[in-house]
Order: structure tokens, then C-alpha cells, then sequence
């Protein structure tokens, strides 16, 4: 199988790095984009589409069945044969992936610190510490409450076991996903002049 289809928002870091390995590894990109076109492209979905890959746009109420069987069997009558990544690329394979994640850490540390869409790598981070140190996400979402339920099936799922050494901070949005303020770039830019010379 050739193509890989998943599913985002307009300004989705998913969908960007998937496009991205797509040009990369030369498999094709279906993007299942959530709500209607705007032009000019955002500068994610300019890249996306300049990586080549496909963007679809379908309205918020169609984007909600992106689990269902019968919306899933329309994107195969329309696209084809294709690998089906969910939103986010949370699965257990991603969370598989995510405890690969500690085993890359070459320094000593007390914490591991992840951005937090819907859960997958931070569930792996978890599973990957097996209960020693401290993972913390930080969600990128507006009112994510459920992540922490999310969060806790995934772990659970995957190692069969439920641990304490994590937590997730919801307040740290900026007014919800892609907002931005001024403060949150000048520290990003602070961040980067301490951290690149480490």
C-alpha cells in the first residue's frame, strides 16, 4: 500500500509532519482537512500541499464521523486503497512509538516535558518511563479535560498497567489550538537562545 490518509485541522502539526514524510519516505498523503477551504493556504497546509499531498476538505459535522465505517468506506470509494492513520496519529502503534522516546535520552533528568494534541506520544512517554520520573504534557487544546481519561486507556492499553508519575496541564492554550500571543513567542525565542547551544 502506497497511501497513507489521516485526518486535521487547518493548522495541524499531523498533517504537516505526515505530508512531510510522505516527500520524504515517497509514499502518497490524503489529508482529511476539517472545515471548508480558505485561500491563500495557511503556511501548514501551503507546505503540505507543496510535500504533494492531497488535501480534502469536508464540513465539522462530516469531520465528527471520521471513526464511523460508512464515512470510512466513502473515503475508499473516493481515494481508493489507503492506510488509515487516525487524528493526531494516536493509536497503539503510537504509543508504542512513544516509548521509544526514553530510550533516546542520553542525559540524566527528572522530567520529560511533551506538547499534547490527543494523547499518543505523552501515553507512550508514560509507558516508557514504567513509572519512574515525571512525564508532563502540555495540551495545545482549548477545554481538554478529556485527554486525562484518554490518556489513562491508552497506558493502560498498552502496558496493562496505570501509573502516577504524570500529569497534564490544561491551561497553557493561548486561547485554543494555533493562537498565539506575544508573550508565548518571546518565550519560545528565549527557550531556543538557552537551549541551542546545550
Amino acid at each position: 500500500m502506497k497511501t497513507l490518509l489521516t485526518f486535521g485541522g487547518a493548522y495541524s502539526n499531523h498533517i504537516h509532519a505526515t505530508a512531510k514524510a510522505g516527500n520524504i519516505f515517497g509514499f502518497n498523503t490524503i489529508g482529511i482537512i476539517r472545515g471548508e477551504e480558505h485561500l491563500p493556504l495557511n503556511p501548514t497546509l501551503k507546505d503540505a500541499t507543496e510535500y504533494g499531498m492531497k488535501i480534502h476538505y469536508v464540513s465539522r459535522t462530516d469531520y465528527r464521523k471520521k471513526n464511523e465505517p460508512e464515512f470510512i468506506e466513502k473515503l475508499h470509494e473516493k481515494f481508493g486503497e489507503f492506510y488509515l492513520v487516525p487524528e493526531g496519529g494516536t493509536n497503539n502503534l503510537a504509543v508504542k512509538g512513544g516509548t521509544e522516546i526514553i530510550k533516546d535520552i542520553k542525559i540524566d533528568f527528572d522530567y520529560v516535558v511533551s506538547a499534547c494534541g490527543t494523547g499518543g506520544t505523552l501515553s507512550g512517554i508514560i509507558c516508557g518511563l514504567d513509572g519512574k520520573k515525571t512525564a508532563i504534557g502540555v495540551s495545545a487544546l482549548k477545554g481538554a479535560s478529556f485527554l486525562k481519561n484518554n490518556i489513562k486507556g491508552y497506558v493502560k492499553k498498552h502496558s496493562n498497567k496505570e501509573y502516577n508519575n504524570w500529569q497534564i496541564k490544561l491551561d497553557y492554550h493561548f486561547g485554543g489550538f494555533a493562537k498565539i500571543k506575544p508573550e508565548q513567542i518571546k518565550y519560545m525565542k528565549e527557550f531556543e537562545k538557552l537551549t541551542t547551544s546545550c
